[in-house]
């Protein structure tokens, strides 16, 4: 299914670049992300590192920003004093790595030499991998074990594809530097069992925009 995506990813961006002049983003930042869940207390952020291709597209007086996005999603539970003992502590990490793809509008707004950009549309995910870390710690003793996560429908099984919305705000200079902070919303419940797990992170970025506005 991925491959799918962005094949017909990679066929309409050629055939929009031969019929029009446009700009694109290369960035990297990095994402402070976390879960939304009624049944488990993540008290804990997972920042992971971002890295992004986009186009931006000319429509009317708006633009058309479709993108290609590797990033890093999980959330930290992490208990001190369990049980009663002041000497044991643990932690539990869950890390994920996405293939996303962004399909965004965006309102440019012109100020001084640079110009905003205000943006937000939908977001679909590919989970590629992730694991699991949990790490016991008695009297400063550490037992620290890693699993990989198991993609499914199963009920021990995590879903591979998230979907969800993102609001996008970015500042570009004139000579093509750009920096955007963002904020990423989950609408997919990637658990299949009664446990709620929905994605939300907020980035920050840096980028360099390049190439030609249609004239």
């Amino acid at each position: 299914m991925l491959r799918k995506v962005l094949f017909s990813f990679a066929v309409s961006f050629i055939s929009v670049s031969v019929s029009a002049q446009i700009q694109y983003i290369i960035g990297t930042g990095l994402n402070a992300s976390n879960i939304r869940s009624a049944q488990i207390d993540s008290n804990k952020t997972v920042l992971g590192p971002t890295f992004s291709f986009a186009a931006i597209i000319p429509v009317g007086t708006l633009q058309f920003k479709p993108e290609v996005q590797y990033s890093q999603r999980g959330y930290v539970i992490k208990t001190g004093n369990v049980g009663g003992n002041i000497n044991f502590s643990s932690k539990f990490k869950q890390v994920i790595n996405y293939i996303e793809v962004p399909l965004e509008i965006v309102y440019p707004v012109k100020t001084g030499s640079g110009h905003f950009m205000i943006a937000a549309g939908p977001v679909i995910g590919f989970a590629l991998s992730g694991k699991t870390t949990t790490t016991l710690t008695l009297v400063g003793n550490r037992d620290e074990k890693v699993k990989n996560i198991d993609f499914g429908s199963g009920p021990a099984q995590l879903k591979s594809l998230d979907y969800g919305g993102r609001i996008n705000l970015m500042y570009v200079f004139n000579g093509g530097l750009l920096l955007k902070a963002d904020y990423n919303y989950g609408f997919s419940n990637l658990s299949n069992n009664n446990t709620e797990q929905y994605n939300t992170s907020i980035g920050l970025g840096i980028g360099y925009v390049f190439g030609s506005k249609k004239k």
